[in-house]
């Protein structure tokens, strides 16, 4: 006569199995998966944030058409491949042209150029600063920040558009606090880290470590 427990046999054996199945899919299957992220620059002969490879190395996405066609067009059409482009392809700014916001004391006027270029005008108290936006990041899905670029170093500017809003507002990280000068108003400066950080993906290939 089969012991009471030889029905609960095959159920322990299924749960050390599936216990053990998983156990070993917790385990990387290559050293390579453990590497933190400098650890993999270090040991790639080439990583997009790496900063090694020369401006004039870098061929861009024209080259890469040329043998994967299929690739390059597919990707072209993906949101990441519009995560960060230059100022006059934004949607956002161009549907924004020519019109006004306030954010707190500050009245802002996005103004589109002949040439297809964006400037803006931050404004308070009978006084108006002008700034280029030459860059763009994101694909407009949540929202988009700006980037302008003067006297050799970039700039964060104080607005964002969000999609959800449908409206202009303080750029994320920036203090939600009133501008305290016209400085503050219209930019945040960047250091070159943090550029780096923006475009070390994205735009590596026209702003690499050595241009920034």
């Amino acid at each position: 006569m089969p012991s009471r427990y030889s029905s609960f046999v095959p159920l322990l054996v299924a749960i050390v199995v599936t216990f053990a199945s998983w156990a070993l899919a917790q385990i990387p299957a290559t050293i390579t998966e453990q590497l933190t992220t400098p650890e993999r620059i270090e040991s790639s002969k080439w990583w997009p944030t790496d900063g090694k490879t020369a401006k004039e190395e870098y061929v861009g996405a024209r080259a890469c058409l040329q043998c994967h066609s299929t690739i390059v067009n597919s990707q072209s059409q993906h949101s990441m491949a519009k995560a960060s482009l230059p100022a006059e392809s934004s949607e956002a700014l161009r549907d924004a042209a020519g019109q006004g916001f306030r954010l707190s004391e500050y009245e802002y006027k996005i103004i589109r150029e002949a040439d297809g270029t964006f400037h803006y005008t931050a404004s308070n108290a009978g006084k108006t600063v002008t700034w280029p936006i030459n860059w763009a990041f994101g694909a407009g899905k949540v929202g988009q920040s700006y980037l302008s670029e003067q006297d050799g170093a970039f700039h964060e500017v104080r607005f964002s558009y969000f999609s959800t809003l449908h409206a202009f507002g303080v750029t994320p990280n920036q203090s939600l606090q009133p501008a305290t000068s016209m400085n503050k108003a219209s930019s945040r400066t960047l250091t070159g880290a943090e550029a780096q950080r923006c475009f070390g993906c994205q735009y590596y290939g026209l702003y690499g470590r050595q241009t920034l």
